[in-house]
């Protein structure tokens, strides 16, 4: 999985979703105006609308589905209250949309099991996410290929 690195101050989700639904950023930001950041729910509705298998679960969760959406909140110091997504794959690494490197600028954990002791940010939910079915022309086709 590439990660897509945000672009601006506002624009975590719309790279985070551009990663974990492998498509471009201007796609995702075509849905989504950048004059505003994008709410939780219309997260969770963008990855409905685009046929993905969703389990959220609050707080720290262990990895459990093939990618992850990752919704961190800052609770010290002062960027009290901002939010961050960030992804998290299968085998526990963290890809942050911030950085250059593919990590927080800000020095988030790189690593899942890392977050359980990381006073700020926490997790505050992370969403579960299988891709969408292959359609029955694809099985077909995926067959007939041998």
């Amino acid at each position: 999985m590439k990660l897509v690195r945000q672009r601006g101050e506002l624009d975590c989700a719309h790279a985070a979703l551009a990663t974990v639904c492998e498509q471009a950023y201007e796609y995702v930001v075509g849905q989504f105006p950048l004059d505003q950041s994008m709410t939780d729910a219309q997260a969770v509705e963008y990855l409905r609308r685009h046929g993905f298998r969703l389990e959220i679960r609050n707080g720290y969760a262990r990895p459990f589905a093939p990618r992850h959406l990752m919704a961190l909140r800052e609770v010290l110091g002062e960027r009290k209250g901002f939010g961050h997504y960030a992804v998290l794959l299968a085998d526990g690494r963290v890809l942050d949309p911030a950085s250059a490197t593919g990590h927080s600028k800000g020095g988030y954990p790189r690593r899942w099991e890392d977050f359980r002791n990381y006073a700020s940010p926490i997790v505050e939910f992370v969403i579960g996410i299988w891709p969408p079915p292959k359609s029955g022309a694809d099985t077909v086709a995926r067959i007939a290929a041998g």
